[in-house]
């Protein structure tokens, strides 16, 4: 687990682990450079805990972060976990046995509880079980959650050096998933419910959504992914802020995703519900986002400030 300013939530996270049935885990934590108690409630859980090793170091990014700590596990499964989620008490068991009885599954995931800052929940996720049935979807959307991740560690010897890609400082876990399933892996979901999923404010922040959108897109484009091997892969992430830059290609057709009956730009509503719309956009090969009705909102400017490559209409009745 990389943790970063997580404070929060961490103690419910690391708690939920520690409770696991399945009790001979070695729980590596790497504190991502955080600037809050977080380095401080991982050394308290620590001295509690013998299973616990809490390393820290400069902010490296959650990719590089993960390779460090994958490098230095000794587990025959490597298992992933967020610090603002929840693991039920069986899910390791359950996923171990999965892997243990199905040798052909190199990656499995879970199925998501959704749920809120108070620990509400918001709604299960049901995703696809099987390898071919995640075939079907794995290009429109990630059908594994990152933090239900569980794989074998041969997994790592045997695929590529460094596991994640570090030029991936967003969408990680969907750009490994595609290497993997273009690898000839096998990957699949399990069908209980075995992880609380937090959709917290950060999760939500428009500018991470976008990056997310765009780094997601450079994953699907093959010719986009950026040379990775053993001997010139980097060891560091390069800056969000500058791949913001990236020119995408488009089909010459253009497309339209048009949204009507708009609700008012100041209302909490709207604001998710153009944050769902740019990411359709970036995420897809439509080229103008039609909103109609939207009450004389500037909507073409707050595009270009946002620095999407694609066009706004906004249509009056």
């Amino acid at each position: 687990m990389s943790v970063r300013n997580s404070d929060t939530f961490l103690p419910i996270a690391v708690q939920s682990v520690l409770q696991q049935s399945y009790r001979n885990i070695e729980f590596l934590i790497y504190d991502d450079g955080s600037t809050d108690d977080t380095y401080s409630i991982l050394r308290w859980y620590q001295s509690q805990d013998d299973r616990i090793k809490v390393f820290s170091g400069k902010h490296l990014g959650l990719p590089a972060a993960l390779n460090y700590l994958i490098s230095i596990s000794r587990g025959q499964f490597i298992a992933r976990m967020d610090a603002d989620d929840v693991s039920l008490p069986s899910r390791l068991s359950q996923q171990a046995h999965f892997l243990s009885t199905n040798s052909l599954v190199d990656l499995c995931g879970t199925q998501i509880e959704l749920i809120d800052c108070l620990g509400r929940s918001l709604g299960s996720k049901m995703l696809p079980l099987h390898h071919h049935d995640i075939l079907k979807v794995v290009d429109f959307q990630s059908p594994i959650y990152h933090p239900s991740f569980m794989f074998r560690s041969e997994l790592v010897r045997d695929s590529r050096e460094p596991f994640y890609n570090p030029f991936y400082y967003y969408a990680q876990d969907y750009e490994l998933l595609l290497f993997l399933i273009r690898s000839g892996r096998i990957v699949a979901n399990l069908p209980n419910t075995l992880l609380q999923y937090r959709v917290s404010y950060h999760k939500l922040d428009p500018l991470k959504i976008l990056r997310q959108a765009r780094f997601t897109r450079l994953a699907l484009s093959s010719k986009s992914l950026p040379p990775l091997n053993t001997k010139s892969a980097r060891t560091d992430c390069l800056d969000p802020d500058s791949l913001m830059n990236v020119t995408l290609r488009h089909r010459i057709s253009a497309r339209f995703l048009i949204f009507s009956s708009s609700p008012r730009l100041a209302s909490v509503k709207f604001v998710k519900y153009l944050i769902l719309a740019l990411a359709s956009c970036l995420s897809s090969d439509i080229r103008f986002l039609v909103f109609r009705d939207v009450k004389g909102y500037n909507l073409p400017r707050l595009i270009l400030l946002l620095r999407c490559p694609f066009s706004v209409l906004s249509l009056k009745k």
